[in-house]
């Protein structure tokens, strides 16, 4: 009888090593990532954009759902620069650094990783492309605000699609740039064998990497404000990116931020946050689509901090119906009402209100117009913005396709490319 139960246990091994080997071999299956972050995007942005649809956005119907820590080496609340270091290395750094550790030396991305595992590469972003989330995951310098450096870098780096703005890091100040080295980097991109896209109708016809599109002097228009023909959308340049990489057999990696909540949240303005929260949501359903047709595809929504430390509910009051009605960012209102002098006309024109006599004198008594518009506005929809700053919060993570399973529970920041590598199968 002993014996019996000693070769049942020895079976059971067996089958527990031959059923290890197997998720050993599982291990690695995604060919293809998407990570899209949006910054400044926490819970509480994630929430308005689900109450500013009506229903829950793509980004919030993924398999998976995990929480992690964002602080940095040198402090608790992070600035862009270091979580976007700690996304794309690995390794906590300083507040302002750029893919380097907090001895300022370079550390390798996982972007880097996966074009050493011959996979191809982009970076799309609805700021300059030398801005601190891209540039952490393609260059190496002691502070994100060495822009010329910077792109030197990402040149170097030979990402094969970057979509963006910020041309005039590329170009010499006498063709209207703002390099002081006199170089002009979009020549040398074309040297390299870059395709060069300048508008959205050029971005459509676009067939092969490497290319690179940046569609503004410095960051893009707040999607609330963009002119279409002017501008491509962030759903439209994630499109088209995927499109270009998945031609390579060997399978991409993909960064996309959503750049510009964090902005919105910067300047306390609720409608512009939930809109560039939208357009984020719109480009991830792009690759959800992309990865319905291509399994062995990982899509990942993260952030790199939260902004603006956002409630939702003043006195407990909420009006999404407001929210929804609001036409254009409030630094634009602002500016239409500096430039007509009509303060109620402007307002209800945007947004549908009429102001009270008492919002009129508030925002005419406020430090400044655009300042008393936001008050008014967010008062009217029922959001509080606790500051203009970035915050220590922890952040969710949503992940859908091969591998996403790794990406649940609670952990930090710096796991977030280790777990990416595993997902890929390639050292990191």
């Amino acid at each position: 009888m002993l014996r019996w139960k000693q070769r049942l246990i020895a079976l059971l091994v067996v089958v527990m090593l031959l059923a290890g080997s197997v998720v050993g071999l599982a291990a690695g299956t995604a060919k293809n990532v998407i990570f899209f972050i949006g910054d400044g995007m926490g819970l509480a942005q994630r929430t308005l954009l689900y109450y500013y649809l009506g229903h829950q956005p793509v980004m919030n119907q993924m398999d998976v759902v995990g929480l992690y820590t964002t602080h940095m080496a040198d402090g608790y609340v992070t600035d862009s620069a270091a979580s976007g270091t700690a996304m794309s290395t690995g390794i906590k750094t300083y507040d302002g650094a750029i893919g380097v550790d907090v001895e300022k030396q370079p550390v390798r991305t996982i972007l880097e990783a996966a074009k050493a595992a011959g996979k191809a590469t982009g970076l799309v972003a609805t700021v300059r492309i030398s801005h601190a989330t891209p540039a952490a995951f393609a260059a190496h310098n002691e502070s994100r605000d060495n822009y010329e450096a910077i792109m030197i870098d990402i040149l170097e780096n030979e990402v094969d699609v970057l979509f963006g703005g910020g041309k005039a890091i590329c170009l010499p100040q006498e063709l209207g740039g703002t390099r002081k080295d006199g170089r002009n980097l979009m020549n040398e991109f074309a040297a390299r064998g870059y395709t060069i896209i300048n508008t959205p109708s050029e971005l459509g016809l676009a067939t092969k990497f490497p290319v690179i599109g940046l569609f503004t002097p410095s960051d893009m228009t707040p999607e609330i404000d963009r002119d279409p023909v002017q501008e491509p959308s962030l759903a439209e340049m994630t499109r088209k990116a995927i499109n270009l990489l998945a031609q390579d057999e060997d399978g991409f990696f993909l960064m996309v931020e959503g750049s510009q909540v964090d902005y919105a949240c910067h300047d306390n303005d609720a409608a512009r946050a939930a809109a560039e929260a939208l357009a984020l949501d719109y480009a991830v359903a792009e690759a959800m689509a992309f990865a319905a047709k291509n399994p062995d595809t990982l899509v990942i929504v993260a952030a790199d901090h939260e902004t603006g430390a956002l409630a939702i509910g003043k006195q407990y009051q909420f009006d999404p119906l407001t929210l929804r009605r609001i036409r254009a960012s409030y630094g634009q209102i602002a500016r239409v009402v500096e430039e007509t002098g009509d303060l109620v006309g402007t307002v209800k024109e945007y947004t549908g209100i009429e102001l009270t006599e008492e919002e009129i004198a508030r925002i005419e008594n406020a430090d400044s117009l655009a300042r008393g518009i936001t008050d008014v506005l967010n008062d009217r929809v029922g959001v509080i913005f606790g500051s203009g700053d970035h915050s220590a919060t922890m952040l969710p993570i949503t992940a859908h396709g091969a591998e996403a399973e790794l990406f649940g529970g609670v952990y930090d920041n710096t796991d977030i490319p280790k777990k990416i590598a595993e997902a890929m199968g390639i050292e990191f």
